[in-house]
């Protein structure tokens, strides 16, 4: 995968869960990707988070989930 990216206050379930959802964006699977971030949200709700979830949700074409999502912090 190369390069890690670490994933601020996490713990490893959350990490788990970035890693798979990032190698699913190298896969262009952007569903599964948003799918692993959905579970990242339920254990972390930082604005890093926030800000993931938003980028993907726009990614998807979901702009106004994105701009919800956003808006929470």
């Amino acid at each position: 995968m190369g390069n890690r990216i670490e994933f601020p206050h996490n713990n490893r379930m959350t990490q788990l869960f970035f890693e798979e959802a990032y190698d699913y964006i190298l896969e262009k699977d952007q569903e599964k990707a948003l799918d692993k971030i959905r579970m990242i949200y339920s254990y972390n709700k930082s604005a890093e988070t926030v800000y993931l979830y938003s980028v993907i949700l726009a990614a998807n074409e979901r702009y106004s989930a994105a701009l919800d999502m956003a808006n929470t912090m």
